[in-house]
């Protein structure tokens, strides 16, 4: 059961790991073809930075790093319900700046994935909670809102219910283990 549940982790941690990789390349990509030149850069180091400073808290300092995330995941989420009630708001915004709640998700999502290391049930619900927010929102709204921010949600969905079920199977087989008598 504990490989089962090592193997779980391992999926949803790749899952985030190759989903936050393309994303990176292609919000660079984008940052660099659409404005372009130094503006383009800027652009790239405006969410690049403070998620790589979040990544780095949250792998040196999880418990602490982990408040922070809870707060910056809260407005996230607010953000995400404030644009699904008020749509017509929110597109306008979005066609005039880009996809940004997409890209609060990505810089999100990378500085949760170092607390996959050392607290996995948190780090599942964090990602649930950011990605299913959207899509939650969506269904309930009938709106679908940003797309760039549903591709954004799914993996993040995906990963943070593959860790919850990771650590669910893990405190299975702890308990069972526990619960056995010893071998002679």
């Amino acid at each position: 059961m504990w490989r089962l549940a090592c193997i779980t982790r391992n999926v949803a941690v790749v899952l985030i790991g190759v989903f936050l990789a393309s994303a990176v390349v292609f919000a660079v990509g984008e940052a660099m073809d659409s404005p372009g030149g130094w503006r383009g850069v800027l652009l790239a180091v405006a969410w690049l930075a403070p998620m790589g400073a979040l990544l780095v808290f949250a792998w040196r300092r999880p418990s602490r790093a982990s408040v922070l995330l809870w707060v910056l995941i809260g407005m996230s989420v607010a953000v995400d319900a404030w644009a699904s009630m008020w749509s017509d708001t929110a597109h306008s915004l979005e066609d005039g700046a880009g996809p940004v709640r997409a890209v609060i998700m990505f810089a999100l999502a990378g500085a949760v994935l170092p607390l996959v290391a050392h607290l996995w049930r948190q780090a599942g619900v964090m990602l649930t909670v950011l990605g299913g927010a959207p899509v939650l929102f969506a269904a309930l709204l009938g709106d679908v809102g940003s797309e760039p921010l549903l591709v954004a949600a799914v993996p993040t969905l995906v990963a943070g219910l593959l860790l919850l079920i990771a650590h669910a199977v893990g405190m299975r087989a702890v308990t069972h283990s526990a619960k056995a008598p010893p071998s002679t």
